[in-house]
């Protein structure tokens, strides 16, 4: 079974821009939020720089923060962590940044970019060996563009004019080739899910079942013990006769407290042959 430093890999790490909601930075946001107008559009650095030091000293619930710290919080705008899109303010800056990629404005979906551009395999084809047949494309792909490379050279030092030409083409090739792995991917993501789902809780049970396996075995081993202790009681000395025959007491005490001492053994004995019994 695959080891979870190769299940990880499944998907690519989740974008940092979670890591910026903190309780710090949502209460310095909501303190800017209430000291800046609604219309404010344009993200000022210096000014939010500004605020955020006011805001630490105005609230004392939060820990110290040093100067690297301030600039790290200030390269974001952290209106964004509390308010949602702003359209006008899209406009106005021409695009708007998503998960730590800036995307322009107007701009064009991934779905929209891939959008007439041939397909390199059928729709009947398993997806799995589309992908394969889509890699050994793409790597004999390279190796034609490296033997071209090779034996004429970049085409900036080559005389022949159709060297341009014939590297464009494996190289928009390769570009095609790339587009079309991408696209399958995409459409591979709802089973990779499935399957990392399964193989989670698959190695959540395997645990537990070990974690069970070894609670019954210790339970076992103490039935075990118990009923040994239950099979060899009749090689051990009566209780009674044993405390009779080695305790010495004075003789103006040694008949009431001996009376007691042998009832109290005799009760923990008795107790512990009934649970041997339940056994």
């Amino acid at each position: 079974m695959e080891t979870t430093e190769t299940n990880s890999s499944f998907f690519p790490a989740p974008p940092t821009r979670y890591l910026q909601f903190t309780k710090p930075n949502l209460t310095i946001a909501k303190s800017i939020q209430s000291k800046t107008k609604p219309n404010e559009l344009q993200f000022d650095s210096d000014l939010q720089k500004r605020l955020i030091k006011e805001s630490l000293k105005d609230l004392k619930d939060i820990e110290e923060i040093d100067e690297e710290e301030i600039e790290r919080i200030n390269e974001i705008d952290l209106r964004t962590l509390l308010e949602p899109p702003n359209l006008d303010l899209i406009k106005e800056r021409g695009g708007w940044s998503s998960f730590g990629d800036w995307e322009p404005w107007p701009g064009k979906s991934s779905r929209a970019m891939l959008e007439g551009m041939p397909k390199l395999y059928e729709e009947k084809m398993e997806r799995k060996d589309a992908l394969q047949a889509l890699l050994n494309t793409l790597i004999y792909s390279y190796l034609k563009l490296l033997n071209q490379l090779g034996h004429q050279g970049p085409p900036s030092l080559s005389n022949h004019s159709n060297q341009v030409s014939n590297t464009d083409q494996i190289i928009s090739h390769i570009e095609l080739t790339s587009f079309n792995m991408h696209g399958l991917c995409n459409e591979l993501r709802p089973r990779q899910a499935r399957e990392t789902l399964k193989l989670m809780m698959k190695e959540q049970a395997k645990e537990k079942r070990e974690k069970a396996r070894l609670v019954l075995k210790t339970c076992e081993d103490l039935k075990n013990d118990l009923i040994g202790l239950k099979n060899h009681s009749g090689s051990f000395d009566d209780p009674i006769q044993n405390i009779q025959s080695n305790e010495t007491f004075d003789d103006s005490m040694k008949e009431t407290d001996e009376k007691t001492l042998l009832k109290e053994k005799q009760q923990d004995w008795n107790a512990l042959l009934s649970v041997v019994d339940d056994l």
